[in-house]
């Protein structure tokens, strides 16, 4: 965090250079990949640019690589986070492309990577999927892990607590419970969370 915000910083007073922030987010679904990305947008006031594969690629030739420019010029000229979700749909390993398009794709968002002066992220579930040289091209690559034992109760005590009963109190026993399951994520109490709405 305080790494994006010293690039903030000192790009408001040199908005000359071409220095850029480029992030990639790794880790199993529900971790806060997303959420991270949101909150660094609220931190800095900036809006953040979604673009998922379905928004990028297309059909049409040369379209692709049309949206992929269209993407990065709107957010320079907005000054807004660009943020790739899927980046594994998007970044493909030009060594195993069988098409000429999957290559044309990676190709033209590492050549706008390059030239390209502001932050941006890009999340994956897999980060393996990624071509070797655009995983080189980010700064900084940063795994989403799932929760630890204390963050379980951290979790249960924001999100879930606030739905029991007052007179219900977790016994040494319950809070052991919690502690002990694995590879729960924040994801997993929002939707125990949103399974509460519709339940008495």
């Amino acid at each position: 965090i305080s790494t994006v915000t010293h690039y903030d910083e000192y790009h408001k007073d040199n908005a000359d250079d071409t220095y850029s922030i480029k992030m990639l987010l790794h880790g199993i679904p529900g971790t806060g990949k997303s959420e991270f990305v949101y909150y660094m947008g609220s931190l800095l006031n900036r809006e953040v640019l979604l673009k998922r594969c379905s928004m990028i690629k297309s059909k049409w030739v040369g379209e692709t690589e049309k949206n992929i420019s269209e993407a990065f010029s709107e957010a320079q000229s907005s000054d807004s986070i660009l943020f790739f979700d899927e980046a594994d749909s998007l970044l493909y390993p030009r060594k195993e492309a069988n098409r000429s398009w999957e290559k044309s794709m990676t190709n033209e968002i590492l050549t706008q990577m390059d030239s390209y002066s502001g932050i941006v992220f890009f999340a994956t579930n897999d980060v393996d999927g990624l071509d070797n040289a655009a995983f080189r091209r980010f700064q900084f690559k940063i795994e989403f892990l799932p929760l630890t034992s204390e963050g379980n109760i951290t979790f249960y005590d924001s999100i879930l607590k606030p739905l029991i009963s007052k007179n219900s109190i977790l016994t040494d026993k319950d809070i052991n419970s919690i502690q002990g399951l694995r590879n729960l994520t924040p994801g997993d109490f929002a939707i125990v969370k949103e399974q509460c709405t519709f339940m008495n």
